[in-house]
C-alpha cells in the first residue's frame, strides 16, 4: 500500500492498487470512531473484488482532528487530484463508499465534487449537524467545511440541556434507552431544512442502504427523503435504494462481529439483541449490493 499524509499530500490515506478494473478507483471512508485499521479491514471486500481502493481518513487519522467538527470535505477533492496524477488515466472513474458518518461524508462530497461517478451509502444521513465532542457537547461550529468555509448546519439544541437530566430522560424512555441513545438525539433534536445536503447537485449514480428503526440515527428516514428529492428534480443518474426490515446500522463492509469490538457493538445496539441472524444477513447482503452496483455503474 502507498501511505499518504496530510503534511505531505494534503490528505490522509492508504492506496491499494487493484488486479481488475484499471479505469476505476473506489474511495472508501469509515464511520465515526473508526480508526485506520478498522476502515481498511471493513473495505477488504472491495480489494478482494479486484478494485483499486483509496482508504481515506477524514478524522482520527494522523494529523487530523479527533472530534467531529470542522472536517474538510477538501480531503476528497485532493485525493481525487492525486489519483488522476497517479494513474495518468483520462478515462478514470471514481467511485466512493462509506458507512454511517462516512456515508454522510460521501453524500456531501458527491454534492460538491462532480468528478465522483458513483456512490454507495450504507446507513447515511442527509443533513449537516453541528460538530460535537466526545462529552456530548456542541462545538458551535459545523461538522464540515468546504474550501475553508463552514457548511450550514443544524444546531444541537438538545446538547445545550443538562447532560445528566438528558441521560436520565433517555434511559427512562422505553423506545430508546442506552442502546438507542444516539437515535434519541437525532429524533428529538431534529434538523433544519437549511442544513440539508444538496443532493440534487450530484453527478453520481447512487445506491442507498438503510435498516428500519436504525439504532444510531434516522438513516431509514434519510434514504426515502433523498430518493424523493432526486425524483422531484428528474435526476438523470441511476438511483437505487433498499431498506432492510430487520437489519443493522453497521453494514456495508467486512464486519468482524465475533471480535471484541464486534461483541461490544452487539451489546450497544438493540437490533443485535432483537434479531442477530438478520443483522448478519444484512451485512453480507449489503456488500453484495454494493459490488453489484459498482459493476453496473463504473
Amino acid at each position: 500500500m502507498i501511505e499518504l499524509t496530510v503534511k505531505k499530500d494534503g490528505f490522509a490515506g492508504e492506496f491499494c492498487e487493484g488486479t481488475k478494473y484499471p479505469d476505476v478507483v473506489i474511495i472508501r471512508v469509515g464511520g465515526s470512531g473508526a480508526a485506520k485499521e478498522r476502515v481498511i479491514a471493513s473495505g477488504q471486500f472491495l480489494i478482494d473484488a479486484g478494485y483499486s481502493v483509496l482508504f481515506l481518513g477524514y478524522y482520527l487519522w494522523e494529523d487530523q482532528t479527533d472530534i467531529i467538527s470542522e472536517i474538510p470535505v477538501d480531503y476528497v477533492e485532493k485525493a481525487i487530484a492525486w489519483l488522476k496524477e497517479k494513474t495518468n488515466n483520462p478515462n478514470l472513474k471514481i467511485g466512493m463508499t462509506g458507512i454511517s458518518q462516512g456515508a454522510q461524508y460521501t453524500l456531501l462530497a458527491s454534492s460538491l465534487i462532480p468528478d465522483i461517478t458513483s456512490i454507495a451509502l450504507a446507513s447515511p444521513f442527509d443533513h449537516v449537524m453541528e460538530g460535537n465532542t466526545s462529552l456530548f457537547k456542541g462545538t458551535g461550529h459545523s461538522s464540515f467545511t468546504w474550501h475553508g468555509t463552514e457548511l450550514r448546519y443544524s444546531e444541537w439544541k438538545l446538547l445545550r440541556t443538562n447532560t445528566l437530566k438528558l441521560l436520565l430522560r433517555i434511559l427512562k424512555d422505553k423506545d430508546y434507552g442506552l442502546s438507542r441513545m444516539m437515535r434519541y438525539g437525532y429524533d428529538k433534536n431534529g434538523a433544519d431544512e437549511s442544513s440539508r445536503i444538496q443532493v440534487e447537485k450530484m453527478h453520481s449514480h447512487v445506491l442507498l442502504l438503510a435498516s428500519k428503526n436504525d439504532d444510531c440515527w434516522p438513516a431509514d428516514e434519510a434514504v426515502p427523503r433523498v430518493v424523493n428529492r432526486l425524483k422531484q428534480v428528474d435526476y438523470p443518474y441511476t438511483v437505487e435504494s433498499y431498506i432492510y426490515q430487520k437489519g443493522c446500522h453497521n453494514m456495508g463492509g467486512n464486519m468482524d462481529i465475533d471480535s471484541k469490538q464486534g461483541r461490544k457493538l452487539q451489546k450497544l445496539m438493540r437490533s443485535w439483541s432483537d434479531h442477530p441472524e438478520d443483522c448478519r444477513k444484512c451485512i453480507e447482503d449489503s456488500k453484495i449490493r454494493i459490488l453489484d452496483f459498482f459493476r453496473k455503474t463504473l
